[in-house]
């Protein structure tokens, strides 16, 4: 970022804007106050206090992540930067909510590239991998197959009944896929008895 350049140039706001954009504490509409920590804060955006006055939840700027994601010189500083502030929960709350197969497939990919393996996340994914988008199906299949194990034995059976219900609508070349995890689970299921 061009630190020479005047914050106006960079967000021409009229009076009413950049006292909407000033937050509780009065502070002033600078550099500081919009980018406070490295290069990739500004893909985090705080929504306003919950009801109890006492937590403040982060959401992911999906756009400008997807933006930072799909520049090479910018992506593994933007993985990077997920995994050493553990903001896993940032993908997959994104993850979870998103309808857009075009947002999902690189959101899912990041979730495996950045290195989480949370075996938690099992139940996340499995309705991705019954998707007949081969894309969001093959990203799926790979943050599945890089989670940590052993799994939770109800998350398995819950996630073949969800497989098993969906099976049959697949395409040919998802049902690989699906197949392979499949095999996975089954496998999981018989070294823990």
């Amino acid at each position: 970022m061009n630190t020479t350049m005047n914050i106006e140039d960079l967000f021409p706001l009229s009076d009413d804007e950049k006292k909407d954009a000033l937050n509780d504490d009065g502070l002033e509409l600078n550099e500081g106050f919009l980018f406070n920590e490295k290069n990739f804060n500004t893909i985090i955006l705080q929504s306003k206090e919950s009801q109890d006055n006492q937590q403040k939840k982060q959401i992911l700027d999906v756009e400008k992540f997807i933006q930072q994601y799909n520049n090479i010189s910018e992506k593994n500083d933007l993985l990077l930067w997920l995994k050493q502030n553990n903001f896993k929960h940032l993908l997959t709350d994104q993850i979870q909510s998103i309808t857009d197969e075009k947002l999902l497939t690189p959101l899912i990919c990041a979730y495996w590239e950045a290195g989480f393996d949370d075996w938690n996340d099992l139940l996340i994914f499995i309705p991705h991998l019954v998707s007949n988008n081969l894309s969001i199906a093959l990203e799926a299949r790979s943050a599945i197959e890089g989670l940590a194990r052993p799994f939770k034995e109800d998350d398995v059976h819950q996630a073949l009944q969800i497989i098993e219900s969906k099976y049959d609508q697949l395409s040919t070349e998802v049902r690989y896929l699906v197949d392979d995890i499949v095999e996975l689970l089954k496998s999981e299921l018989s070294s823990n008895e």
